[in-house]
């Protein structure tokens, strides 16, 4: 029976892990990897021409760490080429849905824009003393009515792109071990001692 590869092994249990988190429209997605790589400028700049390809883009660039912000379907392509890059030596999946969380979200702003219509026709028939109580609530209606939409945005951003954190390792490459063996084949079937004794007699 074929063995499969560690990176492939690990490729297979991120697929099934994001399947349904694809599937399921509410779900947050954030992955991170800690790799080992030769040399990590380059590594990164490979990761920052793929997410780029793919219509994502970097939030975060240090010279130990990249975070990107990927199309939530093409997560799995982008884990995918992180893994071919190096050694992987750490690793994180999360995939939380928020469903929840953003339908009462959307109700809280609702309530609040309902609200605040009811103030505004309220504006119109009243006294010069009850228009200043009235500017005030209003007020406090749009600040709070703002927050909720900037939360909101920012809600259905996280749920749009998936967010993929690496963390680079240095790893070095060490020289060959000498073995005795020459690269050249032919001179691996002559018995060098004899070589040397026959050298020492001319």
């Amino acid at each position: 029976m074929k063995t499969l590869c560690v990176p492939y092994m690990l490729l297979v249990l991120v697929s099934f892990s994001f399947l349904a988190a694809e599937q399921e429209p509410h779900v947050v997605v954030q992955a991170s990897l800690v790799l080992k790589v030769s040399n990590p400028v380059i590594a990164a700049k490979q990761m920052l021409e793929k997410v780029s390809g793919l219509g994502g883009y970097f939030s975060l660039q240090t010279q130990e760490s990249l975070v990107l912000k990927v199309p939530r379907k093409h997560i799995q392509s982008m884990i995918a080429t992180a893994i071919d890059l190096g050694v992987v030596v750490g690793r994180n999946f999360e995939a939380k849905n928020v469903g929840l969380e953003l339908e009462a979200m959307k109700a809280r702003l609702q309530s609040q824009s309902d609200v605040l219509e009811k103030f505004l026709l309220i504006m119109n028939s009243a006294n010069q003393e009850g228009i200043v109580s009235v500017e005030t609530e209003i007020t406090k209606l749009l600040e709070e009515i703002d927050k909720l939409k900037g939360s909101l945005r920012l809600l259905e951003h996280r749920l749009e792109y998936a967010e993929l954190r690496i963390d680079f390792r240095f790893r070095e490459r060490k020289a060959p071990v000498p073995n005795g063996v020459s690269s050249f084949p032919w001179l691996n079937t002559m018995n060098l001692e004899d070589l040397i004794e026959e050298f020492k007699h001319d």
